[in-house]
């Protein structure tokens, strides 16, 4: 591996700290609440015993202490929590007379934790509460509950799939990264080569221009290690940049060309060392944008202080103009998305929704919806340097359109006396897409859409199939806030995980540029030391022969290689 190579995986805590800390913490909070309002709720509606009131209430107070132990770079106390969450939910189970499906959401979070850090084990909070409760509900007398394995299992699941997505996003920005970042020091190393061998009077042309003084009395002569070194760097380094003489020289013919009033005419006159100045693609066209801004008359002398690697930041002095080139983009990862976690989670609530035990809507209800979220979903991931702004009135316009359907449809085909309220159910996911990207929409859209999700919600009360009460939807309230007040926050960290990310990914690329540019002009120097040495050698052996103005201009030649190599040595 390089030396400045990236990871091929990260820990969730170093790939996206901010959001992963935040998340579950708001999970934990949001989703323990609003049980234990609606526990309360439920004791009160059916006329359980009024202690369970108190006991809601003091489970709310334990719930607040224990979120200190959620939202850490890993679960903390991971049997303590499980034990009490075990307990918990087989005891509340048995304190709303079976209704063990509420009272098992109260495992989710801790489920959502294992599935998200320890991926390998995500089934280990479902099975374990889900088959205590199970077993404690026979004990008392109800029958067996088996949906309270379904939401510690979806959320667990959801952990998994969250971290596999994180990390399978990861290694393809990586790969990417490592691509353009091999190909950046591929040219940093030539430019590096170059700044030392093609400036004028270089070292590389002394030793090409003494090399023939000491050939032509050698009985054997040998040829310059640099004869066609130097040509053939030139080429290779033509094919992936520009030199400044060159990039100037155009853009001076093209512009002299245009208006045959000769006054207003320039020549540039490049510095001998600043015309084999590398050039990117995009920096020569950035310099000509430039140039057509200083819009220079006359004879105007081009320099440049100092080289640096091709596509690093570039200065060029242009008469008194001082120019800055700005560097080429370095890889960035693209930024996150709340959408795709937004429309798989829609694609899951939707097929629930066809559970026995609650809507019971046909299949063909449900799933082509959920169809159609789970390929939104991946659309999401597949293209996610998309614009937010046009991403996001696409995706709220269609999330609209779907939920819509789903509240129509899975209202008019519902098992009527599930005592369920379905119309409702699609807020539960487009909510929190809506909340994720109601920045991102036109000022209008803000305020049409929601419009649009009650015109939905009234749709689905329409083609109900039998009446139902106000108290029951002021108890679903709080379960269709509870996912938007997760998401509340969430997008400015995952927007500061990226700039993280790009920040690290710049820190590489740049050092990565810097350190070939080095080695380049290493490689240069070495081969030039040692071409010295074997000139000095030769130089030795035919001393006695050589006419005394000729030795004296090779030792000079000789000596002005060194201190130039040696002044190198230092830059």
């Amino acid at each position: 591996m390089a030396d400045w190579d990236l990871p091929r995986d990260l820990d969730l805590d170093r790939l996206v700290p901010r959001s992963s800390s935040h998340f579950p913490r708001q999970v934990f909070r949001s989703v323990r609440l609003v049980t234990r309002l609606i526990e309360t709720l439920t004791v009160i509606h059916n006329g359980y015993p009024k202690p369970l009131v108190l006991a809601a209430v003091c489970c709310a107070a334990l719930d607040l202490r224990l979120g200190s132990y959620s939202g850490r770079s890993r679960p903390r106390r991971l049997a303590f929590r499980l034990l009490l969450d075990t307990v918990d939910v087989a005891l509340w189970s048995i304190a709303l007379h079976g209704a063990a499906d509420v009272a098992a959401v109260v495992a989710t979070p801790l489920a959502f934790e294992v599935g998200l850090w320890y991926g390998r084990w995500f089934a280990l909070a479902p099975a374990v509460v889900g088959t205590a409760t199970m077993i404690t509900l026979r004990l008392a007398g109800y029958p067996p509950a088996p949906l309270v394995y379904l939401w510690p299992a979806v959320w667990a699941a959801a952990g998994v799939l969250m971290a596999l997505v994180l990390r399978a996003r990861w290694r393809g920005e990586a790969r990417s990264a490592r691509d353009a970042i091999e190909a950046a020091v591929g040219q940093a190393e030539l430019s590096g080569q170059n700044s030392v061998a093609m400036g004028a009077d270089s070292v590389v042309d002394l030793l090409i221009r003494t090399n023939p003084l000491i050939a032509a009395y050698e009985a054997a002569p040998r040829p310059s290690p640099f004869s066609g070194w130097k040509a053939e760097l030139a080429e290779a380094c033509s094919r992936q940049a520009t030199y400044l003489g060159v990039a100037l020289t155009r853009w001076q013919r093209l512009y002299n060309s245009r208006s045959p009033d000769l006054s207003a005419d320039v020549e540039l006159e490049v510095a001998s060392r600043a015309g084999t100045l590398l050039l990117s693609p995009g920096q020569a066209q950035r310099l000509q944008e430039m140039l057509e801004g200083l819009a220079p008359r006359g004879t105007v002398r081009v320099d440049v202080p100092r080289q640096g690697p091709v596509g690093a930041e570039q200065t060029v002095m242009v008469g008194a103009a001082r120019l800055v080139i700005p560097a080429d983009r370095a890889p960035r990862p693209r930024p996150l998305q709340i959408a795709p976690f937004a429309l798989g989670a829609g694609a899951i609530l939707t097929l629930v929704q066809s559970l026995p035990q609650w809507e019971a809507a046909p299949l063909w209800t449900t799933v082509p919806l959920a169809l159609v979220l789970t390929v939104g979903c991946w659309l999401c991931l597949a293209r996610p340097g998309q614009d937010p702004m046009r991403m996001a009135r696409r995706l709220v316009v269609a999330g609209l359109a779907i939920g819509a359907a789903d509240a129509v449809l899975t209202s008019a085909f519902m098992r009527p006396d599930s005592g369920r309220l379905p119309f409702l159910f699609f807020l539960q996911w487009f909510g929190p897409l809506f909340v994720a990207h109601v920045a991102d929409l036109p000022r209008w859209q803000r305020g049409l859409v929601p419009v649009g999700a009650v015109a939905a919600v009234a749709a689905g009360m329409l083609a109900m199939p039998r009446d139902f009460t106000l108290i029951a939807v002021l108890m679903a309230v709080p379960w269709l806030a509870n996912p938007i007040f997760m998401v509340m926050g969430l997008r400015r960290l995952m927007a500061a995980d990226s700039s993280d990310l790009r920040a690290e990914m710049e820190r590489v690329h740049n050092g990565a540029v810097k350190e070939g540019f080095s080695r380049g002009r290493r490689l240069v120097v070495r081969l030039t030391t040692e071409a010295v040495q074997q000139l000095r050698d030769r130089y030795g052996g035919v001393r006695e022969s050589l006419p005394a103005d000729i030795a004296a201009e090779i030792e000079r030649r000789l000596d002005e290689v060194g201190a130039l190599l040696a002044a190198l040595g230092t830059d």
